[in-house]
């Protein structure tokens, strides 16, 4: 398929591209919002791990806002959780388990993998540098993703 751009240029999209695109959406939550992306704002984090646990830390620098997005992808049987922090004044929390303690925790099979959605408290946050602590206490080796999103909230109707 060929999609004309600006001028006489020509983009190509083979159908791998399509079909990450499609995964893509179809791992979003129902009722979920894309933020736009900025490149001056990392939103995910994506780490091969080995059988077992494993820990590792990190940072993102988010816009000011809200917490639309906190989500851990995990391959099935995984268990692990994350803790955001901006030091000092905010923090969240997902895990790739719920309980029912947390309702606000939701975990959906999405074929191999187990896509795990905290719901957050619309608090205002400024633009910081968030960090970030995953552990996986335990599971199969393979890719652990990280999607944290903060922003404006949208416009409700």
């Amino acid at each position: 398929m060929r999609i004309s751009s600006v001028g006489s240029r020509r983009l190509r999209l083979d159908v791998s591209s399509i079909v990450v695109l499609v995964l893509l959406v179809l791992a979003q939550p129902a009722g979920a919002v894309a933020p736009r992306a900025s490149p001056a704002f990392q939103t995910t984090r994506t780490f091969e791990l080995g059988t077992g646990r494993a820990t590792r830390t990190f940072t993102l620098r988010e816009r000011d806002g809200v917490i639309l997005v906190n989500r851990l992808t995990v391959s099935h049987g995984v268990r692990a959780f994350v803790d955001a922090r901006i030091p000092g004044l905010a923090g969240a929390r997902v895990s790739s388990w719920t309980s029912r303690n947390d309702p606000s925790l939701v975990c959906r099979r999405r074929g191999a993998f187990d896509v795990c959605t905290q719901s957050e408290e619309w608090c205002p946050m400024p633009q910081a540098v968030w960090h970030f602590r995953l552990i996986k206490i335990s599971g199969p080796a393979g890719p652990v993703r990280f999607d944290y999103v903060v922003a404006t909230p949208p416009a409700q109707g």
